[in-house]
């Protein structure tokens, strides 16, 4: 039996000091080498009371736990995550690759994806990616073996088929905007069943359900 602040010492400069100071039990390695902890058994347990704390596995995992919950563990493959979440606050990333190619993150203000080697690739098999820009509203659909879709305010706009694209506002006008390089704007209009063809100077060629074309230039109508 110890009293408090007696110490059990071992080797020949007290390298190893085991002792209890009143309020805490000490294990102090004050020499040369390393502290280790053997078994013959299957494991090594840390353990709060009878809550586990942390688990070395022999030829196995290593176990961490909190609140006597597994959280986190190594494994053949790598670490899993076994309950909870992986949180990385503010400015530090998630990083990949042998040059540190990749990397996820968040800067207090914006999230980022960043790849600085070879192109970025996103893959889904047998489903289809969507981007939204919040919850609930659509911004870019790609469907497996079918069509893009682009979106304007949760409304589908455009989408890709076999022969080509297709506009589609949902609504009794349909516009296509041309700019050229001096920003003149010519523009395509659906409207019902009508189609019209309007030049920036002001002219335009209609084509009516009925047949009839119509050409307006910027000073008559033909």
């Amino acid at each position: 039996l110890f009293a408090d602040n007696a110490k059990a010492s071992f080797g020949n400069n007290g390298d190893l000091v085991i002792k209890h100071n009143g309020s805490n039990s000490l294990i102090e390695d004050n020499g040369t080498g390393n502290l280790e902890i053997k078994t013959n058994g299957t494991k090594v347990t840390l353990q709060g009371g009878s809550n586990a704390m942390l688990n070395a596995i022999k030829d196995g995992a290593v176990q961490l736990y909190h609140n006597n919950v597994l959280k986190f563990q190594t494994s053949t493959d790598g670490v899993d995550v076994t309950s909870g979440h992986l949180t990385i606050t503010d400015n530090y990333k998630a990083r990949f690759g042998a040059g540190l190619d990749l990397q996820i993150y968040h800067d207090g203000t914006d999230s980022y994806i960043a790849n600085t080697n070879g192109a970025l690739i996103i893959t889904q098999h047998n489903n289809d990616i969507k981007l939204r820009p919040k919850t609930a509203e659509e911004g870019i659909i790609i469907n497996n073996d079918g069509a893009v879709e682009l979106y304007h305010n949760n409304a589908k706009h455009l989408e890709t088929s076999l022969e080509g694209v297709t506009l589609d506002t949902s609504s009794s006008s349909c516009v296509l905007k041309l700019i050229s390089n001096n920003d003149s704007q010519h523009i395509i209009q659906a409207f019902n069943d009508d189609l019209a063809l309007k030049a920036p100077s002001g002219g335009n060629v209609g084509i009516q359900a009925n047949g009839n074309v119509t050409v307006i230039t910027a000073h008559s109508t033909g």
